[in-house]
């Protein structure tokens, strides 16, 4: 059976590939722990498509998801299918200046905590999340935050394509109009490009409608990458 890696991108890229996991899941007859709980076993005649099967009989889905921002990320797993995605695959990725001033606020959370313990308060919640992701800017989630964070989505690719049988290709789904979407996500499929060149690459991507400063930047560098590196392209333009 010929397997493919399914990569989501970005905010738009991971609602999107959400939507698409509950249909396949429904369609296969798998409930959101990964169990099959259909009616007849044709639906796990092509399963592995998709699907790589555990040695505890679960059927986990060969899919990469990262942002540059947690918000999406902790979304997923709070959903109704977040228990049906492996750990690992969950690309929440945080550069090292934002590394560093979360553990400023760390300790600075730590301090107020050890102050409210000597005066028998009640203890002060001082997280402070740092992480700005790309910024809706095409060259920030290709060339600075993206390149510093890249190597480790191309890890969790290429553990996903190793374990294959017989690898079809890869599939992509993302934004043109957000940062990581289009700088990141070109800046992946360069890369998967370099490593798997005769494999099929597919690209699914989603056209922004809201007319921004931002949006004809962003879509014109990402679509060069477009005519090169891929093989079939499905544009879906977003309503207003």
């Amino acid at each position: 059976m010929r397997e493919i890696v399914r990569i989501q991108a970005g905010q738009c890229g991971n609602q999107i590939g959400s939507k698409f996991w509950e249909v396949i899941c429904d369609e296969h007859g798998i409930n959101e722990h990964g169990k099959y709980k259909g009616s007849s076993y044709l639906q796990l005649e092509r399963i592995n498509v998709y699907f790589n099967e555990a040695s505890s009989g679960r059927y986990v889905p060969r899919a990469v998801l990262f942002d540059l921002e947690p918000g999406t990320m902790d979304s997923l797993r709070a959903g109704p299918f977040g228990q049906l995605f492996r750990p690992d695959n969950f690309g929440t990725l945080i550069s090292k200046q934002q590394k560093f001033d979360e553990i400023q606020m760390r300790s600075v959370s730590e301090l107020f905590g050890c102050v409210c313990k000597k005066k028998k308060k009640k203890k002060i919640n001082c997280e402070v999340f740092a992480q700005s992701g790309a910024g809706n800017n095409w060259a920030k989630g290709h060339y600075t935050e993206g390149a510093e964070l890249i190597d480790n989505v191309l890890d969790i690719v290429r553990k996903e394509a190793e374990g294959c049988d017989c690898l079809q290709g890869f599939e992509l789904t993302h934004s043109l109009g957000g940062g990581t979407g289009s700088g990141m996500g070109t800046l992946l499929i360069s890369k998967i490009r370099e490593e798997c060149r005769w494999e099929k690459r597919k690209n699914k991507y989603i056209g922004a409608a809201k007319k921004k400063a931002y949006t004809p930047y962003n879509k014109k560098h990402s679509l060069f990458f477009f005519f090169f590196f891929f093989v079939c392209c499905c544009i879906k333009k977003k309503r207003p």
